[in-house]
């Protein structure tokens, strides 16, 4: 399929800080510096029971799409930069047998919709000199 590729990611700290990163394939998400330029605690992988309670889904099938089944509003969302630079964007549709494509636009407006401000991040700004010339 054409467009951008992603991965995501479903990440919390030891506060409760629970953030969804969704990113273009190939970015390199240094998740040990990113607390730092996300002002929370250390982040690890969030647990499968909390993923499934808070969005409705499996580890495999996360998708920024799964910010809908959050009626809380616990998730943070935060968007890859360079995934802003890719038209369309493609995703699983909540299940990870599928894809879908959407503009990058509308997902962010899917996701205002759903309650979720996107912070969007470049990634890149985590890699140090020697991970950034390769």
């Amino acid at each position: 399929m054409p467009g951008g590729h992603t991965k995501n990611l479903f990440l919390m700290d030891k506060k409760g800080t629970i953030i969804l990163i969704s990113a273009l394939g190939e970015t390199r998400i240094r998740i040990n510096r990113l607390h730092h330029a996300l002002g929370c605690g250390r982040l690890s992988f969030g647990k499968e029971d909390l993923l499934y309670e808070l969005l409705g889904v499996r580890p495999g099938s996360v998708s920024a799409f799964a910010l809908m089944n959050d009626t809380g509003k616990r998730v943070r969302f935060v968007l890859d930069k360079a995934l802003t630079d890719h038209d369309p964007v493609n995703f699983h549709p909540l299940s990870n047998d599928a894809t879908t494509a959407v503009s990058c636009d509308d997902l962010i407006r899917f996701a205002e919709a759903t309650g979720h401000p996107v912070e969007i991040f470049d990634f890149n700004t985590l890699l140090d000199d020697a991970s950034a010339a390769q």
